[in-house]
């Protein structure tokens, strides 16, 4: 492709099935902002003054799980 004006130009035409076939011929590649996530190594005992906010967390979390017959189901998600 010549886009300078001083020779020949040639058209292409890029259909969507070539894009897909071309993603598909890629390797996966991890998610920078993913793959450079680092997890801090934080215990609740870290944390002051906030045993409500523990307390509130760990129902949401631990009740449907332990009882998921009161969450009218058996899968223990949160039936959204």
């Amino acid at each position: 492709l010549d886009s300078s004006g001083g020779g020949p130009s040639v058209a292409v035409r890029v259909s969507e099935e070539d894009l897909e076939a071309a993603l598909r011929a890629l390797p996966p590649l991890p998610d920078a902002a993913v793959a450079s996530l680092k997890v801090p190594e934080v215990r609740w005992e870290d944390v002051g003054g906030l045993s409500h906010v523990r307390k509130e967390v760990m129902d949401v979390i631990e009740l449907p799980l332990k009882h998921p017959e009161l969450f009218g189901g058996g899968g223990g998600g949160s039936g959204a």
